[in-house]
């Protein structure tokens, strides 16, 4: 740890210390202050230092466990990891946090037990990726999965775009966080985004930002995910997300798709 700094926090004159570093909530709230950094990069760990404080709080302040004493679930997502990245996650959870043992399963199995099924395909929306996995009895069919480059932060982006344009300010990296929130609270898919515009009014939400700000929320609920399936419309030239998953169903044995009557996201 370095030495703490004073420093006047929103023009409150009380000195007060501050840490070399933050996580979580806390880091939020000084975010006026602090350097928001992300330990990952296209998911993949980039900043080991930042991440091992993460997984420090994630352990002791979030889940007030004794990593010692527990058997860790790491779920990478498929083939982003490379060997040297699983072996250093694997080291820094054995070395630094001595946990009893570590089991790593895809993330997309680990769904799919979740819902007590072995046979499926799974949708991964990541910040950055989405990726269609099938699962056969409990294993994953590597020659099926299908990948394009973008995600959650894309829709994000997209939205705060479509806000700026009704008039809406989004400077700070606290008002950008507020984007992240609308879209976590009130985006989703329409199903006919046409008629979706007749209802209006019905689809209408107001979100309060943390000024008391007011922002009233209509089609830019479901419009701005539409990239999902015209990723054109920002610029990116991935696959849709529809045809991920016709790609990747069609590379499945003939006697096997019956099986997989299912798609979980």
């Amino acid at each position: 740890m370095r030495e703490k700094h004073k420093f006047y926090y929103y023009g409150n004159y009380d000195f007060i210390n501050i840490r070399e570093y933050y996580v979580g909530e806390e880091a939020l709230q000084l975010r006026g202050v602090l350097k928001l950094i992300s330990p990952f990069e296209h998911e993949i760990t980039e900043d080991w230092v930042a991440f091992e404080h993460l997984l420090d709080y994630s352990f002791y302040s979030i889940l007030e466990i004794d990593p010692s004493e527990r058997i860790i679930l790491f779920c990478p997502p498929y083939n982003l990891l490379s060997r040297d990245k699983i072996e250093k996650v694997t080291e820094v959870l054995f070395e630094t946090f001595n946990i009893k043992g570590l089991c790593i399963i895809n993330p997309g199995l680990a769904s799919l037990t979740s819902m007590g099924k072995n046979t499926g395909t799974i949708v991964y929306l990541g910040n950055d990726i989405i990726q269609v996995s099938n699962f056969f009895n409990g294993k994953i069919m590597n020659d099926t999965v299908k990948s394009a480059n973008y995600g959650f932060q894309d829709l994000v982006n997209f939205t705060r775009k479509k806000l700026l344009q009704k008039g809406y300010s989004f400077t700070t990296s606290s008002e950008k966080l507020w984007v992240e929130d609308i879209c976590n609270k009130f985006s989703y898919i329409a199903l006919e985004p046409e008629r979706e515009l007749q209802y209006k009014k019905n689809i209408e939400k107001d979100y309060i930002c943390p000024d008391g700000k007011l922002i009233s929320i209509k089609e830019n609920r479901f419009e701005p995910a539409e990239l999902f399936f015209k990723p054109e419309i920002i610029g990116k030239d991935g696959i849709p997300i529809h045809k991920l998953i016709y790609e990747s169903h069609s590379q499945i044995d003939d006697d096997l798709k019956n099986t997989f009557k299912e798609v979980i996201l």
